[in-house]
């Protein structure tokens, strides 16, 4: 596990940073599916003890992100089929209700975060190899992102707990390696524009985005076992 260089853990709030920490540390890809997590390492890495550790590994084991064993060691979990299916229809409904609630009102400048997302997936296609981490996870946050501007208290702490299963159908090759992420990165760019112009066109852009995204997943090795 990474360290984490000059940040300073707040001690009103241990818990949650450190499950904040862990979930990011998953999502990119520093555990993958198998990988144990020692409760008794983050506390000593981190400098805090180990009720707040224990209660952020309890609290990724409720996401269904990891599972806990004996002697405070933590498995991180690889998700069912049915759980990936279940989060796959759940993220499009999720999606495509956020974007027909702001397409007609967004203010240009609540756009503002989504352009910097899009402009940072640009930038990991052109790297040279490209850069596949940067990608995945400015991904995560664009469409986490475009979620919140729904507004929704319920969606925005819904949301991110939900995208991680399914991000995580890609990064731990679950999902299929020949994926067209100039496609991807088109879809962004497109609903991006069709935002700014509070065009309906937004919604059919989601869906059929939506859709491609299950598309990969569900061609992907766990699907074909």
């Amino acid at each position: 596990m990474q360290s984490i260089p000059g940040q300073i853990i707040n001690t009103t709030s241990f818990a949650q940073q450190i499950y904040d920490y862990l979930r990011d540390a998953i999502l990119a890809g520093r555990y993958k599916c198998g990988d144990v997590i020692n409760a008794k390492s983050v506390s000593l890495e981190l400098g805090v003890s180990m009720m707040p550790v224990r209660e952020a590994l309890k609290r990724l084991e409720q996401t269904g992100l990891l599972e806990i064993k004996p002697r405070s060691m933590c498995l991180v979990k690889t998700p069912s089929r049915k759980t990936i299916q279940s989060a796959l229809e759940m993220r499009e409904l999720l999606e495509v209700h956020c974007v027909k609630a702001i397409f007609r009102t967004i203010e240009p400048e609540a756009l503002e975060p989504l352009r910097k997302l899009v402009d940072s997936m640009k930038q990991a296609l052109e790297a040279s190899p490209m850069d596949y981490q940067k990608f995945i996870n400015s991904d995560w946050q664009f469409h986490c992102t475009l979620c919140s501007l729904a507004g929704n208290e319920f969606i925005d702490n819904f949301y991110p707990e939900l995208y991680i299963k399914v991000n995580m159908t890609t990064l731990y090759d679950i999902g299929r390696k020949d994926l067209n992420f100039e496609a991807f990165d088109k879809d962004h760019r497109d609903l991006l524009s069709a935002l700014e112009r509070h065009s309906e066109q937004a919604v059919e852009i989601i869906k059929a985005h939506m859709k491609a995204s299950q598309a990969n997943i569900l061609a992907g090795r766990l699907f074909k076992e």
